[in-house]
């Protein structure tokens, strides 16, 4: 029967001496070997991130290029840069060999990069889809936890695992908290897109139109003493209004700035001509003989453009001052006049 120490030599997993202190030559000649063989890559590990530095260097330059803001553009910048950078960094550590030094330098700038991604990717989603009160808190999180992750990486390689794991749960919890948010606003951006807020007096059938930056329901509540003004300039004593079926129109806040002037909220129902033939047909008029009609250079001109004059339910006022140059229209035109205004049901006055 072997020796225990020579059966764990033959296997190669240690160096054990045998009784008579000598190692055994089938160990020394396979560790003799195992020194002469090389590392051997995979022919394809680094191609892909090779393929993407390129890709994503001019992928980036137009990202910048696009947004209209500085905010904006200055937030894709950050994004672009770090993925070129996970790709750059990964295709130079796994295509050449640098030696033991070189290879350690370079795998813990490849493993760093990783923290530095997510935070580049939550920068743009933060500036574009979030207010100030809730990107603020994203991003520093998310860069905390970046530059903590990248100091474990490069500078305490050997780190034990129960300081640097919950810096990894906390990278990649935080923006979970603000999906919610993120789908809310979609694909669309504050500096990109705006939004139609309409309201329409459920007796006079008089509509009031204003363009604005988001639907929260803050923005809806400010929204409304601006039409209460338009109103009561038109002459109409309002009892009560329909809207659509918003968040914002279904928030307390709404509910409460109703309240407080004692009138009544009616909403879009589904298989109600009652109500659907107001704000839906309303807006559905304005995008298409405003918003689409025909192609804008940018959204001021597409702002510029919004049909004041057109009929007495619309103005562009973004502001009590802004009203007053945007007075109610004249009466309704004759009956046939084809280019008359029109009422809150997206009919010509007078056909």
């Amino acid at each position: 029967m072997r020796p225990r120490a020579a059966l764990t030599g033959l296997t190669g997993v240690s160096r054990h001496e045998n009784a008579g202190g000598k190692s055994h030559p089938v160990t020394d000649l396979v560790e003799r070997a195992a020194d002469l063989v090389k590392p051997v890559k995979p022919k394809l590990r680094g191609r892909l991130h090779a393929a993407m530095v390129p890709a994503s260097l001019s992928a980036g330059i137009v990202l910048v290029c696009l947004p209209r803001t500085q905010q904006t553009a200055l937030a894709c910048t950050v994004y672009s840069v770090t993925a070129w950078l996970l790709s750059g960094t990964s295709a130079v550590h796994h295509l050449g060999t640098w030696g033991p030094l070189g290879e350690a330098v370079l795998r813990r700038l490849d493993h760093a990069n990783i923290f530095l991604i997510i935070a580049g990717t939550c920068t743009p989603l933060a500036v574009l889809l979030l207010p100030p009160d809730q990107r603020n808190p994203l991003l520093w999180t998310v860069r905390t936890d970046a530059l903590t992750g990248m100091a474990f990486r490069v500078l305490w390689v050997n780190a034990p695992r129960w300081p640097h794991t919950p810096c990894c749960l906390a990278l990649g919890w935080a923006p979970v908290r603000y999906l919610p948010d993120f789908f809310h606003t979609g694909a669309t951006t504050n500096a990109a897109y705006s939004y139609l807020h309409t309201v329409v007096d459920d007796h006079s059938r008089l509509a009031y139109s204003e363009i604005l930056a988001d639907e929260k329901k803050e923005t809806a509540t400010g929204f409304w003493p601006r039409a209460q003004l338009f109103f009561a300039r038109a002459g109409v004593t309002v009892e009560r209004v329909l809207t659509d079926n918003g968040s914002c129109y279904r928030s307390r806040d709404w509910r409460d700035a109703l309240a407080t002037a004692g009138i009544t909220h009616k909403r879009t129902r589904p298989y109600r001509p009652q109500t659907n033939g107001g704000v839906e047909r309303f807006n559905r008029t304005l995008l298409d003989e405003w918003a689409h009609a025909r192609p804008y250079r940018s959204e001021a001109e597409r702002r510029e453009a919004f049909p004041s004059g057109c009929t007495p339910a619309i103005t562009t006022a973004d502001t009590p001052r802004a009203q007053a140059n945007h007075p109610p229209a004249a009466s309704p035109t004759s009956q046939g006049d084809t280019t008359g205004p029109l009422n809150a049901n997206g009919v010509r006055s007078g056909t």
